[in-house]
């Protein structure tokens, strides 16, 4: 429930319904149980962002999301990866 206009609709649905952030931690990783000489044994990848989402009931959805991965153990900003993702349905 959005405490911002709680009671408005939009695309006949709540507002609250309609408009959604998001915050969001990933973590990922791998093992190689047969590695060579000169191969590492595990990796992992993490990163943190943030994102915005749109429903328009079951008709369609827009996704924007911006991540900042983690590269040598730091998260920079400059390394950015922004997505957006259209879903439609008819």
């Amino acid at each position: 429930v959005s405490p911002i206009a709680s009671e408005k609709t939009i695309f006949k649905q709540k507002v609250g319904e309609t408009f959604k952030l998001a915050l969001f931690f990933d973590h990922g990783g791998i093992s190689n149980n047969g590695s060579q000489s000169g191969e590492r044994k595990s990796q992992s990848l993490s990163s943190v962002g943030v994102g915005a989402r749109v429903y328009g009931g079951q008709i369609f959805t827009f996704k924007l999301d911006c991540a900042v991965p983690k590269i040598n153990g730091n998260y920079k900003v400059s390394n950015r990866m922004v997505t957006l993702e259209a879903d439609l349905a008819f």
